[in-house]
């Protein structure tokens, strides 16, 4: 009694392999042929996605505009409320200094009546600390021709 012992198998022979490479790739050519030669297969066509409209710009409002100065004849009809509203009006920096004129009591009728040098003193003297800024607020109370 002889035993037969399986051995595994080795490698195909070169010739098969070439044969059998040689099949799967006739299989594959003829897939390819076959889907060449069918008919081209209509794809839907979606329409065309319009991109998103950019938003409405945002409108610009402008600041409204600063009150003309008022004339020296006009500043001295305005109580001390009155010309603190002016000065308030050149800056939001300028308020302390209209709170001093209010502080002061000094209405338009009193800064009308100052000459120039006085107006410029009482304006020191109330805490306005560069000549620019009293020059500023003389213009917008229209006494700049006192200054």
């Amino acid at each position: 009694h002889y035993v037969q012992v399986a051995q595994p198998p080795g490698p195909p022979p070169a010739a098969e392999m070439c044969s059998k490479l040689k099949r799967q790739l006739e299989l594959v050519k003829d897939v390819l042929v076959e889907d060449a030669n069918r008919a081209p297969v209509e794809l839907p066509v979606e329409p065309p996605v319009e991109p998103p409209k950019p938003p409405a710009a945002a409108k610009v409002v402008a600041p409204a505009p600063a009150p003309a100065p008022a004339s020296g004849h006009a500043i001295a009809s305005l109580d001390a409320a009155g010309v603190a509203a002016r000065i308030t009006a050149i800056s939001p920096a300028f308020a302390e200094f209209a709170a001093k004129i209010q502080d002061f009591a000094c209405d338009g009728a009193f800064l009308a009546s100052l000459t120039p040098d006085e107006l410029d003193e009482t304006l020191a003297d109330i805490g306005v600390p560069t000549r620019l800024q009293r020059r500023r607020i003389a213009f917008e109370l229209g006494l700049a021709s006192h200054a």
